[in-house]
Parts: structure tokens; sequence; C-alpha cells
């Protein structure tokens, strides 16, 4: 029957007898023998592209669920390791959270200790200075001899050279509340009177009013580092105040003066 058919068929269309109608493709020979296009697909002639070398082989349903599975399993181990990590990060973070919590309790320990300190030493250095003296200057005060009523005489020393000494001095007080000047003198700087200058042009190292040198300040009281100080022996202080007799009265004369003009200099007493 199909070879009648055909045979049937290729008579038709090599008899002379023309056909004048228009013919599709649809309706050519190999349409026919053929038969219809299948849905989504369309038939070409010759080796042109075909939707496997296109898009690639259409996988089955079991290759498709099988390629869903292993995504599915991919991106659970993907999630599992980013869970782990969050894990990882959680821990340090507490860690370092734990680490400095326990700094910052010790530095607030520390803090108060050097409060507790520092208010110690403010009373000890409000206190009477024949009661007691402030912790940090127990082993030097211990060798320290009083010369002149009672106050302890010292050389001051140069801040350029600490073995030059500039002067001769009495110590008037040791209160870092006291002012001298205008300012406060601070756990740094005792107050001190200038008896005699050896180096007049040494700068003071808060200058104020007309004292800007030992010169200057001669007969009046100063502040002045007390790490810069050394303990004036008797009879070494009794040539130096004779050597310096000399020039006392003028310069009592001079720091009285100066006192008059600026009221807040304080002068000590005669020597």
């Amino acid at each position: 029957m199909q070879g009648m058919k055909l045979r049937g068929m290729l008579q038709e269309v090599s008899s002379p007898e023309e056909n004048t109608s228009p013919k599709t493709m649809k309706d050519d020979l190999l349409s026919q023998v053929l038969g219809k296009d299948k849905p989504g697909r369309i038939r070409m002639l010759g080796l042109g592209p075909t939707p496997s070398s296109v898009y690639g082989p259409v996988p089955t349903r079991a290759q498709a669920l099988q390629m869903v599975n292993q995504v599915q399993t991919s991106s659970k181990t993907v999630i599992s390791k980013m869970f782990e990590k969050i894990e990882e990060i959680k821990v340090e973070h507490e860690k370092m959270k734990e680490s400095y919590e326990n700094r910052l309790s010790n530095l607030h320990a520390e803090i108060g200790t050097l409060k507790d300190l520092m208010q110690q030493n403010n009373e000890n250095y409000q206190a009477h200075d024949g009661n007691a003296s402030p912790s940090i200057h127990s082993s030097a005060s211990s060798h320290e001899v009083q010369h002149h009523n009672g106050k302890v005489m010292v050389y001051l020393k140069s801040f350029k050279k600490s073995l030059v000494n500039v002067a001769l001095a009495t110590i008037e007080s040791k209160d870092p509340l006291k002012k001298v000047g205008g300012c406060d003198l601070g756990c740094e700087y005792w107050e001190v009177a200038i008896n005699v200058a050896l180096v007049y042009n040494e700068p003071l190292p808060r200058p104020y009013g007309q004292f800007k040198t030992i010169g200057d300040a001669i007969g009046a009281t100063i502040a002045w580092p007390f790490t810069l100080r050394k303990m004036a022996a008797s009879h070494q202080c009794y040539s130096l105040q004779e050597a310096g007799d000399s020039s006392r009265a003028p310069a009592e004369r001079r720091s009285k003066h100066r006192a008059d003009r600026n009221p807040e200099l304080i002068v000590p007493p005669d020597l």
C-alpha cells in the first residue's frame, strides 16, 4: 500500500500537467512523506541547527530530579558551612568582649589606686612639715638639716647643667596648693626664698612679675623644681651668707620695692 501511494505521488509530480496553484513548504513532497511538524519544532532543509545542538540534550525526568537533588544538597552544604562560620565569629566576639571587659575593670582598678595615692600624697603635702612629709620626698628629707629659723637651706641647681649650683635658697613651703606668682605650686615644685645668687643670669622656671632670672629674685620667693636642689652644709651656708651680706641690703630694698609694686609677691623674713 505504501509503495503504491508513493508511486502515485511521484507520478503526479512528474506529470507534464502544470499545477498553477501556489504550493507552500507544508505542501511539498517532503512534508507529505514525513507528515506534519511536531509541536515546538520546525522542519528545516539541509544541515541547520537543531534544538539539541542549541539547548543541549533534553534531560529525562529522572535526570531532572537528580539535578534538583544535587542542587539542594550543595545548597544545604553551603548553608551549614555559613552557619558554622557564624558560630565561630560569635565565639570569637564573646572572647574579645570578655577580654575587653577584664582590661577595662583592671584599668578602673588601677585608676582608683592612683586616685587614692594622689589623695594620700595631697594630704601629706597639706600636713604640717614637722608632723609628716610626702612619701615621694621622705628619702631626701631625712638627710636635710635645718639651718636658719627652723628652715632648710639648699642649693638650687641649673636646668641646663644639673651639676652647677645657681643659688642658695631657703625652703619656705612644700604645699602643692599654695600659690606662688598667682599659680599653684603643684607636686613637682617647692616654694623657696633666694638668699644668695651664684649665677645671676640663670632663668627662672616660672618667671612672673619683674622676676625673670635668679638675680632678679634675690630676697623673694619663687617656685623651683624639688629635684633640682641639694642640701647645703652649715659652714657653706654661713660663708655664703657672709659673702652676700654686702649685697643683702640693696637686694632687700629691691625686693621691697618689687613687693610694693606687686602685692602677690612674697618676701621672706631677714636671714
